[in-house]
């Protein structure tokens, strides 16, 4: 299960952060990268919502 993570509290952006296992990043890197933008728009995003899921990284350490 995804763990929310808590930034500094200097920090100013309003990025959201979580944490997820290989696994539930594995999942989730496969199902955004398989859907266009039109596709998400076509789901129910907004047009500005589509935009941001390229702005989501997949990182494992």
């Amino acid at each position: 299960m995804a763990e929310k993570v808590l930034l500094p509290l200097d920090d100013q952006s309003d990025d959201t952060v979580m944490r997820l296992s290989r696994d539930e990043a594995r999942a989730l890197y496969e199902l955004l990268s398989r859907l266009t933008r039109e596709d998400m728009v076509q789901a129910g995003l907004s047009p500005e919502q589509a935009g941001m899921i390229d702005r989501i990284i997949h990182v494992t350490y």
